[in-house]
């Protein structure tokens, strides 16, 4: 038999049997329920209402959400607890968004310390054309003679080329390419080349042959 009973402090709502829950109506439409295993579910949540820390939300969970049916101010969220969030199941307009609630989350514009490893993969060629928009480090073997040069170039970009020269080939430059003197992987070897790009220029200097 399912009871309403009160002691001296609490409320006990009962739903007795196995399985059965507690329903919450208003004017004979269900608004709320807790299930038997202590799940609540409600048709309408208010956002300001909500206090603390909300557990990690997995994103593959929430389909079909309307960013038009959200309400009120949402609490500070903590981007590492959002994991495989579709952007395809956001529907109509979010609203604004304050980024000092988004924690979590790392600022372009601010200084950072890194304590993982940052690392960037190179982009293996066969043609002396190195795109910077595919990579910052390559790894270039040449088939026959080639020049040397770069595209997409932008300022501030910077990074390493292994180039591996089997049989001698001769290696030209574009004309944004600007070297030293002693430059020289025209001869049969592995060099280490670095680059930096000012937007217009890319400056280059390589290594003797290495073994």
């Amino acid at each position: 038999m399912s009871t309403i009973k009160s002691s001296a402090e609490d409320l006990t709502l009962n739903a007795d049997g196995s399985g059965n829950d507690i329903k919450f109506q208003s004017d004979g439409v269900e608004k709320a329920s807790i299930s038997s295993a202590g799940l609540l579910t409600s048709t309408t949540i208010d956002a300001t209402a909500l206090t603390g820390n909300l557990p990690a939300i997995s994103g593959a969970s929430l389909t079909a959400l309307n960013a038009t049916a959200l309400t009120g101010n949402l609490p500070a969220i903590d981007g590492s607890s959002l994991t495989t969030l579709d952007a395809t199941a956001l529907t109509g307009n979010l609203p604004a968004i304050s980024g000092s609630s988004l924690t979590g989350l790392v600022a372009l514009t601010a200084d950072q310390s890194w304590s993982g490893s940052q690392r960037g993969t190179p982009s293996t060629v066969t043609d002396g054309t190195l795109d910077l928009d595919t990579a910052n480090n390559f790894q270039y073997t040449p088939a026959g003679a080639d020049v040397f040069e770069f595209t997409n170039e932008e300022a501030g970009q910077s990074g390493f080329v292994k180039l591996i020269n089997p049989s001698g080939h001769a290696i030209s430059l574009g004309s944004e390419v600007k070297k030293g003197e002693s430059w020289d992987v025209s001869t049969a070897g592995t060099y280490l080349v670095s680059y930096y790009c000012d937007g217009t220029n890319v400056y280059v200097s390589a290594s003797e042959a290495l073994s």
